[in-house]
């Protein structure tokens, strides 16, 4: 049956859609004119129609953090084949954060010029809260299914110069128990010993910077190099035991001074996640390389990992980043990889892409300095 749209049905229908606490709006582009129903007030808890008149008005509602994103989207809108489907947050009179969905169609003339923007928005914050909780369990699954992968390998890393220091206790036990000690010889010893417990200690600070639950973590000032060698710590022998070969390329301008404001795990697990994904390529290549490079620029640091592989497939790379999508076989992969990597750079106000135009398989990280 059609709808009914009657000025009294209608009447009823808007209604409806405040109740759902949903409302509708429009903006005349050309003359930057807002307008909105009953359903936008108590949403965004305005006193009046004339509290939000123009664009410029609507993006001191929201939180500051969402402002510059909003402006973007904004003028990608306009300008480009962009549609407006989007998350921001608002900051509504009470002071309560608010997660809005606002989506919007384009409406224009015989010129085909764009006139107007014709918009929905509702409240998702519960949903999206819910969301963000299950995103966090999801996250911390994917970093103990990374941890089983290189548990072998980290062990067999601890293991070794863990030997070391026991053979070079044993010896030197023996050479006190004799009258003449060679002071050379166990000032060597102990250098040794030194040396390789200091091993086992970076070992296990890589993994306790990778393993830590961060959910509920500030975002903290976090060198970018520190970042990089926590993850080449952790992988390092699992690409020693592929045969392998990993080179880090740090541009020279980067330093350990140079920093992110992020979770320092969070983006450990992503590039971790991402040398997993290039090792398993790279290991099916006759050259099996894989690089990670770290570059400067104007306002960003960008991480990039290259392996081998001469790239993916258009059909793969189109649905690659959707959550539960993976090419490997069953029991090797949960497709949540490069998901959860895309929504944590993304919390991280960065982007991670695929380079399509690379000779090479190429995916690129992008984050503020």
């Amino acid at each position: 049956m059609k709808l009914d749209y009657s000025a009294e049905v209608f009447s009823q229908y808007m209604e409806a859609l405040e109740t759902a606490d949903m409302g509708i709006w429009s903006w005349d582009v050309l003359n930057d004119v807002l307008s909105y129903d009953s359903g936008i007030l108590k949403l965004y808890e305005l006193n009046n129609y004339t509290d939000v008149k123009k664009m410029s008005d609507w993006y001191l509602l929201l939180h500051q953090d969402d402002v510059e994103q909003a402006k973007k989207i904004i003028f990608d809108t306009v300008h480009t084949d962009f549609e407006l489907n989007h998350l921001l947050r608002i900051k509504a009179q009470s002071g309560a954060i608010k997660v809005i969905r606002t989506k919007a169609k384009k409406i224009k003339n015989s010129k085909g010029e764009l006139t107007y923007l014709l918009g929905v928005n509702w409240d998702v914050t519960i949903d999206f809260e819910k969301n963000l909780a299950m995103q966090n369990i999801l996250r911390e699954q994917s970093k103990l299914a990374t941890l089983g992968k290189v548990t072998s390998s980290i062990a067999h890393e601890v293991n070794n110069p863990l030997s070391i220091i026991v053979g070079k206790a044993s010896l030197l036990e023996r050479d006190l128990q004799t009258d003449v000690l060679d002071q050379v010889k166990v000032l060597k010893d102990i250098q040794s010993i030194q040396k390789n417990a200091e091993r086992i200690t970076k070992i296990i600070s890589s993994l306790n910077s990778f393993s830590r639950n961060s959910m509920n973590d500030p975002f903290q000032k976090t060198s970018l190099l520190k970042i990089c060698d926590d993850a080449f710590e952790i992988m390092k022998v699992k690409f020693k035991s592929e045969l392998v070969d990993f080179t880090i390329l740090i541009d020279k301008k980067v330093t350990y001074e140079n920093c992110i404001m992020g979770r320092e795990s969070e983006i450990i697990q992503v590039l971790i996640n991402l040398l997993n994904n290039a090792l398993d390529a790279a290991a099916s290549t006759i050259e099996k390389w894989v690089r990670l490079s770290v570059a400067e620029k104007k306002e960003n640091y960008e991480i990039s990992i290259t392996d081998s592989g001469s790239g993916i497939s258009e059909d793969v790379a189109s649905q690659m980043m959707e959550p539960y999508y993976t090419t490997k076989t069953t029991g090797f992969g949960t497709g949540l990889g490069l998901s959860l990597s895309q929504q944590v750079i993304k919390s991280h106000n960065g982007t991670l892409n695929y380079v399509r135009d690379s000779k090479n398989t190429e995916f690129l990280i992008r984050l503020k300095k």
